[in-house]
C-alpha cells in the first residue's frame, strides 16, 4: 500500500501501488480529496522531493504539503503570459510548478489563457485549465477565452475551453 499523510499527521490516503504509475498520477487522484491541483501539491518520501515523473512502484509512506500561491511580482505575471505565447509547453509546466496563480492579469490586463487560446497553443491551454484558470473570465477587451479560440478557428482548442 501506499500512503499519504499531511504534515499534521492525518492520513489522507491508502492506495494499492498496483492502480498507481507516477506522482502525477497520485497528484491528481488526491486533487478530489485534498481540492488543490497538482502544482500546490508537493509528495515527500522521507523528506525528499518527488518529481512528477517519478515512478511508484513499491509500497511507501508519502507526506503531503500543500502550497499557497506564491507571491508574483509584475514580471512573474509578464512571465506567465510571455509563455503562453510559446509552443513549448515546458515554460508554462514550470511557472505553474512555483505554484504561480494562473488567474493573475499581467501588467497589460492579459491572463495567460486568453493569451494561449489566442495563440492556439493547446497543450498551453490544457496545463492552465488544469491548474484551474478561470475559463469564465474576460480579458480587458470583454472577451473570454472560447472566443478568443473561436476567432482564431481552432476547434482543438475550442474542445477544451467549454
Amino acid at each position: 500500500m501506499l500512503r499519504v499523510w499531511l504534515t499534521s499527521g492525518e492520513e489522507v490516503a491508502s492506495l494499492p501501488v498496483e492502480n498507481l504509475t507516477d506522482v502525477k498520477n497520485l497528484k491528481l487522484h488526491l486533487q478530489g480529496l485534498c481540492g488543490l491541483t497538482r502544482f500546490r501539491q508537493r509528495l515527500l518520501h522521507e523528506g525528499v522531493p518527488l518529481y512528477d515523473t517519478v515512478t511508484l512502484d513499491v509500497p511507501m509512506d508519502l507526506q503531503l504539503v500543500l502550497l499557497p500561491f506564491t507571491d508574483a511580482s509584475d514580471s512573474d505575471m509578464f512571465e506567465m503570459t510571455a509563455a503562453a505565447t510559446w509552443p513549448d509547453h515546458f515554460w508554462i509546466e514550470e511557472l505553474l510548478q512555483r505554484p504561480q496563480d494562473p488567474n493573475l492579469l499581467d501588467g497589460e490586463g492579459y491572463a495567460a489563457l486568453h493569451v494561449a487560446c489566442r495563440q492556439g497553443h493547446i497543450e498551453n491551454v490544457k496545463l492552465l485549465l488544469e491548474a484551474g484558470a478561470d475559463q469564465n473570465s474576460i480579458d480587458r477587451f470583454g472577451q473570454f477565452a472560447l472566443n478568443l479560440a473561436v476567432q482564431n478557428s481552432s476547434s482543438r482548442t475550442l474542445s477544451l475551453c467549454p
